[in-house]
């Protein structure tokens, strides 16, 4: 197997010139240099990273915002965060949820100032450089210019090194500043929407050349660790809704004007629901409540097995108003007389992850096997 492997790594990688950077089978072809992360089966965060490697190389710099993608980002002594052949990768570094934005942003400003900095030092080693490497040097560089600057970062540290002159020492502790670099800010729905607003919001209208990407997943990913957290000592929340939605604008083409839009739940939603809330019963001192997906008694009814103290409905009655919750609780007592239930508390949480026959069903490691389970029609 170590021969295969070995075989593998010793094959050339494609250079980039010449590949379109915006055709998805070229991209392809690129080195990614995010490799083998720690994240759970089936994550789809970890593909738009790689693809950000691949796209950016060892000339990117991530501030990652706490989170998913900072656990298997990060999770020393190991990292998916991996270097060419020439020993360079991406950098990458962790902060908070509150202050990642203005953490990438202060990356950014320390490589402008660097640069700067260089600059105003270069013309002073006109004659040790020569007027074409100055020149070269002091242009501004675009995508197609980095090889190239390289080379001249590097032919500028082999003509001043030997030099007994602080400034030139100076010159070369931020020449790699000269080289383009492209910052990404990079967090979960939970950082950017919510606790670390603010911050993205400030970092976005100063102007300043970084980017941002929101590894969206239209809840907080980390939602377990957040409730167990929610239940230590001198905790004051006693309840959990799982999952409030988030109502977005929509564009009207005609009149081109962003509109409010109110987009109502749909039983499919609720599956995500109920898993968490199996997932959760009885391990968090937490009173648990479902929301979004319940049209039925069905829904509510897999929601109380899961372990929910309420299940809640609104979509439901919006759409078919009042008189609908006589149908719900109707179904509901249907099932409970079928099944011989006594009370609600009795069924409550007889589905969860504590209690059910095969709790590894409810696990995320289950994935490959639903996938395997699945069937095209004939």
């Amino acid at each position: 197997m170590n021969r295969h492997w070995n075989f593998f790594l010793s094959l050339p990688e494609t250079p980039r010139a010449g590949l379109k950077l915006h055709a998805v089978k070229d991209v392809q072809l690129l080195e990614p240099l995010f490799e083998f992360p720690g994240a759970c089966a089936g994550c789809g965060e970890t593909p738009y990273l790689r693809l950000l490697s691949q796209l950016f190389g060892d000339r990117l710099i991530v501030a990652n915002a706490t989170g998913c993608s900072s656990i298997y980002g990060g999770n020393l002594p190991t990292t998916p965060w991996s270097k060419n052949k020439e020993g360079r990768g991406p950098a990458w570094a962790n902060s908070l949820f509150e202050d990642n934005a203005e953490f990438g942003l202060g990356m950014r400003l320390a490589l402008d100032k660097k640069a700067e900095h260089a600059k105003k030092l270069l013309p002073e080693f006109r004659e040790v450089l020569g007027e074409d490497l100055l020149a070269r040097l002091l242009a501004e560089v675009g995508l197609e210019g980095v090889t190239e600057r390289r080379r001249d970062v590097a032919l500028l540290r082999e003509r001043l090194s030997g030099l007994d002159d602080p400034k030139a020492r100076d010159l070369l502790a931020v020449a790699d500043a000269l080289i383009p670099h492209s910052v990404w800010i990079v967090g979960g729905d939970g950082w950017a929407y919510d606790i670390g607003y603010g911050g993205l919001d400030h970092v976005l209208a100063s102007g300043a050349n970084v980017k941002v990407l929101v590894l969206d997943t239209e809840v907080y990913s980390n939602t377990g660790g957040q409730a167990s957290k929610a239940t230590g000592l001198g905790a004051v929340a006693k309840a959990l809704v799982l999952f409030n939605r988030f109502y977005q604008p929509d564009f009207d083409l005609e009149t081109l004007s962003v509109v409010p839009t109110l987009s109502l739940s749909r039983p499919y939603e609720a599956l995500l629901r109920i898993h968490w809330i199996a997932l959760l019963y009885g391990r968090v001192g937490l009173e648990l409540a479902l929301t979004g997906g319940v049209h039925t008694g069905k829904e509510a009814v897999k929601g109380l097995l899961a372990g929910a103290q309420v299940v809640m409905m609104t979509s439901a009655i919006l759409e078919r108003g009042p008189g609908h919750f006589r149908t719900v609780l109707a179904e509901l007592k249907a099932f409970m007389e079928e099944k011989e239930y006594a009370s609600v508390a009795e069924m409550r949480g007889v589905m969860s992850y504590q209690k059910v026959a095969e709790p590894a069903a409810l696990e995320r490691a289950n994935y490959l096997k639903v996938l395997g389970s699945y069937r095209l029609l004939p």
